[in-house]
């Protein structure tokens, strides 16, 4: 019996000891499982990042790549949630999620076998973070009706081009059997442009302006006076296409072409090669057509410009509140492209 009691006081005290363990070092005691929590993948044309985060802080990641396209993401003591796979792009093929014992394990299969990979912890520790860089082309995988759709509802990824905002524009011109009528003249301008005659159709919206200042038809005229310096050559026209893009803007502020007159003054300056200048107004589009399909387009141009010059910082918080918008269309994908090229650029990750 003496022994039984000794045994007692052991199991007492080690309870008491555990105890104690528990209430100072909370880290020892008993928790919930991890669980994951999100699954995040930003690309771009070669760069992509994918971002798993957790209810909890994680401790460490260990990545391999065992097979030629095939990575493993071992998370440690966790749970997958509600995820049994993740998503993916032309890059990333896909994302399978695994329990070996107490461990979550995540398969990343690619469709590409050349490739840099690198990841790191979160500053938080809650995410882990894994950065591809294809080193190759990738096929482009075919679209779906889903894709489709989603692109023709929400996404924007160039300005319209030249030809089809004459077309447009062309819409709004009534016939007039009149030939020297303020119609045809504009109408004939188009029909220039149409052509490829950009002096023509210069001299024809000159005319038009100075004839007709105040007929409402100058709203496409002075739009579309820039796009014409802009295709007879950029570069000798430059100050006469962004002087024609700002003088419509200014006098025609509330027209549904000044989001895009704002953009191509941006984009005049990137293809001269201001880029401190085309980065500004690029941002000065985005914050005065806030509504308008160019306004995510323009802060990826900033950001894109920002990247170039080195400027990771100022990448990031341009993009950042893009990024942080639900997944209605590319743009926050786009957007958390540049958050991974900015970081990769700063090489914030360790190495795999």
């Amino acid at each position: 019996m003496k022994w039984l009691r000794r045994a007692n006081r052991g199991f007492l005290i080690f309870g008491l000891v555990a105890l104690a363990l528990a209430s100072c070092c909370p880290d020892l005691a008993l928790a919930a499982p991890n669980k994951l929590k999100d699954i995040a993948l930003g690309t771009t044309s070669d760069y992509n990042r994918l971002v798993f985060t957790f209810e909890n802080q994680l401790q460490d990641v260990i990545l391999r790549r065992n097979d030629v396209n095939t990575l493993y993401l071992d998370f440690g003591p966790a749970q997958p949630g509600k995820f049994v796979e993740g998503p993916h792009d032309n890059l990333i093929n896909t994302i399978q999620l695994a329990q070996d014992g107490e461990r979550l394990i995540g398969v990343v299969t690619l469709n590409s076998n050349r490739f840099e990979v690198r990841h790191f912890l979160s500053r938080d520790r809650f995410s882990c973070v894994v950065d591809l860089k294809s080193l190759n082309p990738v096929e482009e995988t075919p679209a779906t009706v889903d894709d489709q759709l989603m692109d023709l509802d929400n996404t924007l990824l160039e300005p319209p081009k030249l030809k089809d905002v004459v077309k447009a524009f062309s819409l709004f011109i009534q016939p007039n059997k009149n030939p020297s009528s303020p119609e045809n003249l504009l109408q004939s301008a188009f029909d220039s442009l149409l052509a490829d005659d950009y002096d023509a159709a210069i001299a024809k919206f000159d005319n038009f302006k100075k004839t007709y200042p105040k007929h409402p038809l100058s709203d496409p005229a002075l739009f579309v006076l820039g796009d014409a310096y802009m295709a007879k050559g950029l570069e000798e026209n430059f100050i006469q296409a962004t002087t024609a893009w700002q003088e419509a803007i200014e006098n025609y502020p509330n027209s549904i072409w000044a989001p895009r007159a704002a953009f191509m003054i941006a984009e005049a300056y990137r293809l001269n090669g201001y880029r401190n200048e085309a980065e500004g107004y690029f941002k000065l589009c985005a914050e005065n057509y806030p509504d308008s399909p160019l306004s995510p387009l323009a802060i990826l141009r900033a950001a894109d410009l920002e990247l170039a010059m080195g400027l990771n910082d100022k990448a990031r918080e341009t993009v950042a509140p893009l990024a942080a918008k639900s997944l209605t269309s590319k743009f926050p994908l786009l957007a958390r492209g540049r958050l991974a090229m900015a970081d990769y650029q700063d090489t914030l990750y360790s190495p795999a």
